[in-house]
């Protein structure tokens, strides 16, 4: 007697079946793109996804089939997530399943197809056997497949099918979707891996760099703030990755012409907390790099911190802050504590005389005896860079204070371009509270001749 003999008397436990699988497979979606640089990792983003699935009943006469109550896409040689693809690797599909049969007909077989991301791939029959992956347990997986070319995979999400199969003929399909994993980096060619390994943070703080060395390609920064180069512990150190010509792989370990290395002064000083592009601060047709450093004890003053601008340059170095010189000049906090390059930004041309400036920020300075009210810093170009003072800045520059105790003024800041349209560059500085303790921006419009 086959199960389908049985219909009739239990049609009700089966709508109940139906319903209960149905609610079981429909799980919620939700994406996001991330792009991460770990500790001695490698650039790249994926788009990230929980998994949808349905079940599709073909009619009430299929409520005694198999289901599969779960499958998860396993990649075997990428050591990615479950459910995300990526081009080129090996991947099986893990499926546990359940005969719903009473008394049970036995699986006769549960096909996975595959087709949707490995070209000329056919449906096999899932294995069955006792598997695990990622720490779960599965009772079937397919035979081993590998992801097309990326051309096969423009789709984020890619659908495939799981048919399952009882001995008396009763059928049910499972619809999968899976996520394909994509490399930002991708269809520029260059991929960064490397720096120091340990709690060195390489990739805590990252931005595009301008063409520093003056070969017409852009440059990437890529900072590591922790990094204790020359035994300086959490001294930090900045890497300047030279843009390529070609496809290539960059090893931050062995930069050698592919960049430079700048590696900070002294232990804490935390070199890299922020980084940005300068633009061409001294005019010589390449630009700068800036580069926050709130820890260091500049001119004796413990954490009043220091923001370094280093100068482009068309040879692949290693620049020790300890002894900088000529390639390139730092800005000092004016009082202990202060903690300035917790931000930093191009600042574009604040003053009109035709050079670009570097925007500064300290959320923790004390500006007209108010604790933590925060300050802003705009240090205009000069023909021919050198240390700036804050406690003595004269000309230099001028300074923003918070309005209020604690407002934590210049967490952000950043160039605004020329909003009024009077040919100066306007600037955006960001307070973490702000009045009466609420988040705020403010926008300076710049005045000529007006000091702040």
């Amino acid at each position: 007697m086959s199960l389908r003999d049985h219909r009739p008397s239990r049609l009700s436990a089966a709508r109940a079946v139906r319903s209960r699988l149905r609610s079981r497979w429909r799980l919620p979606s939700v994406a996001a793109v991330v792009l991460t640089l770990a500790s001695g990792g490698v650039a790249s983003a994926a788009v990230l996804a929980t998994v949808e699935s349905t079940v599709e009943f073909s009619s009430v006469a299929d409520w005694t089939a198999p289901t599969v109550e779960r499958a998860i896409l396993g990649d075997l040689t990428g050591g990615g997530m479950a459910d995300h693809i990526h081009p080129g690797h090996a991947f099986r599909t893990y499926i546990t399943d359940h005969d719903n049969g009473n008394p049970p007909s036995g699986t006769s077989s549960i096909r996975a197809d595959l087709s949707a991301f490995a070209a000329g791939e056919i449906t096999r029959g899932a294995i069955s056997g006792s598997f695990a992956y990622a720490g779960q347990s599965f009772g079937r997986r397919s035979s081993i497949v590998t992801a097309d070319a990326a051309s096969r995979l423009t789709p984020c999400r890619v659908s495939y099918t799981l048919a399952a199969k009882d001995t008396a003929g009763n059928r049910e399909v499972a619809t999968h979707r899976a996520m394909v994993d994509r490399d930002l980096l991708a269809d520029y060619g260059l991929r960064i891996e490397g720096g120091e390994g340990g709690e060195s943070r390489t990739g805590a703080a990252v931005s595009g760099a301008g063409d520093v060395n003056g070969d017409g390609r852009p440059d990437a920064i890529i900072a590591a703030p922790d990094a204790s180069q020359h035994r300086r512990t959490a001294a930090g150190s900045v890497y300047v990755v030279f843009g390529q010509a070609t496809s290539t792989t960059v090893d931050l370990n062995a930069l050698g012409a592919d960049g430079m290395r700048i590696d900070g002064a002294v232990a804490f000083d935390r070199l890299g907390t922020s980084v940005a592009g300068a633009g061409d601060l001294n005019a010589d047709g390449m630009a700068d790099v800036l580069i926050g450093a709130p820890g260091a004890n500049a001119n004796g003053r413990t954490n009043s911190g220091a923001v370094y601008v280093v100068l482009g340059r068309a040879d692949g170095a290693t620049i020790d802050l300890e002894s900088l010189g000529a390639a390139g000049y730092r800005v000092s906090g004016a009082l202990a504590n202060d903690e300035i390059g917790q931000s930093v930004a191009a600042g574009g041309d604040a003053n009109g005389d035709g050079r670009n400036d570097i925007l500064l920020g300290s959320v923790k300075a004390d500006g007209n005896a108010r604790t933590n009210s925060g300050a802003a810093w705009v240090i205009f170009g000069a023909a021919s860079p050198a240390d700036v003072e804050l406690d003595a800045l004269g000309t230099a520059g001028y300074r923003l204070d918070g309005p209020a105790a604690f407002d934590e003024l210049g967490g952000t800041v950043s160039n605004a371009g020329d909003i009024d349209g009077d040919g100066f560059a306007d600037i955006l500085v960001g307070s973490a509270t702000g009045p009466s303790h609420v988040k705020a921006i403010s926008v300076l419009i710049h005045e000529p001749g007006v000091g702040v």
